[in-house]
């Protein structure tokens, strides 16, 4: 962690940038047999990006936001079960 020091503020802990994705992925270690229960936020970042693909098949139409996100999250729980 570092420190870092402004003229006339007090010195705040900066910490060092994380990467979004995880260094061992749900998908290795369900190939190695282990089981993985992710937590809220890894499941609310799975259904955003499953519902931009199917946004992104729909051809980027408008006003199916809430289709897409409610097929995301019924596809991302169907396999996580």
């Amino acid at each position: 962690m570092r420190v870092r020091v402004d003229k006339g503020k007090p010195a705040r802990k900066v910490s060092a940038s994380t990467t979004s994705s995880p260094l061992i992925s749900d998908k290795s270690l369900a190939i190695h047999g282990e089981s993985v229960s992710p937590t809220g936020n890894d499941l609310h970042v799975r259904i955003a990006k499953r519902a931009y693909e199917i946004h992104a098949e729909r051809g980027y139409l408008q006003g199916h936001a809430l289709d897409d996100w409610l097929d995301a999250e019924r596809e991302v729980l169907k396999h996580q079960a």
